[in-house]
């Protein structure tokens, strides 16, 4: 290399390479603060779209599964109310059968017998009223309602609900099952057979719903984990990678400012010469 004092080329390749170090350093450093590759966009700008993209539907994953979770205890609730309606039926079905007696009952052991099962049916009313999550009703209409369950709006779980206020049980005053003789008795036990088939029914329609559930949920587990993965690779950083590379490159910025102060160092020795010469 010529030595000249006008252009000191050798401190110009010093300084350019502190410059390129130290600019590296400082992205290294900064990817082992924040332990993101795309921290600045800008500097990434390919792989922080792609991340960026991933990160939303992370996000609405775990929204989908948090509405599954509700939706779980939504059925856990209805699951409930029907398990009491059944309870309730078996015991008017018991009553129906010993009021079916006119043998060994007489007319005030049957009144007897027909005030609990209106006390039952009021309870039965009640249970189909007043079940509700959220404020949604489990049993007064026939509605279909979805909920949330992917990435797009139009993936979504259904069910839809029964009217229960039409069973004879639910939706007339207490009296109606009438079981004040042994006629009445078997005709009251027919309804209440049809009305457990229909409540056997919903909860059928509940536990297929908690089936599906619990399928989609460890879905959305596996999506959520495939997710953050693939978000992993263009988003975080590599901290065993990055620490080595920092490493490397706080020596290079050490060295290469040795090197530019030698440079310095060596110009003023050529301008000392070109003096001491006059």
């Amino acid at each position: 290399m010529v030595d000249s004092i006008n252009t000191n080329t050798a401190s110009i390749a010093a300084r350019n390479a502190l410059s390129k170090n130290n600019k590296e350093l400082a992205k290294v450093q900064q990817d082992l603060a924040t332990g993101s590759l795309i921290a600045d966009p800008s500097n990434l700008p390919g792989p922080a779209g792609v991340a960026f993209a991933i990160s939303a539907d992370i996000k609405t994953t775990q929204a989908a599964a948090k509405n599954l979770v509700q939706g779980e205890a939504y059925v856990q609730t209805g699951t409930g109310a029907l398990a009491t309606l059944q309870e309730l039926h078996e015991q008017m079905s018991s009553l129906a059968a010993t009021a079916n007696n006119d043998m060994t009952l007489d007319a005030a052991a049957l009144t007897n017998l027909q005030l609990e099962m209106d006390a039952l049916t009021t309870e039965a009313k009640n249970v189909v009223d007043t079940s509700k999550f959220n404020g949604v009703s489990y049993f007064t209409g026939a509605n279909t309602f979805q909920m949330q369950v992917g990435t797009e709006g139009s993936t979504v779980l259904s069910h839809t609900t029964s009217d229960l206020t039409s069973m004879a049980t639910a939706g007339n005053t207490p009296g109606f099952l009438d079981i004040t003789s042994a006629a009445a008795a078997a005709t009251a036990l027919t309804s209440i057979a049809a009305e457990r088939v229909t409540i056997n029914n919903e909860v059928a329609k509940l536990g297929a719903l908690k089936s599906r559930i619990g399928f989609i949920t460890n879905n959305l587990g596996t999506t959520i984990q495939n997710f953050s993965g693939a978000k992993a690779a263009f988003a975080d950083t590599d901290i065993p990678s990055a620490l080595e590379r920092s490493q490397t490159l706080n020596a290079l910025v050490d060295v290469a400012g040795a090197m530019m102060s030698k440079t310095l160092e060596k110009a003023g020795k050529l301008s000392e010469l070109v003096k001491s010469a006059r």
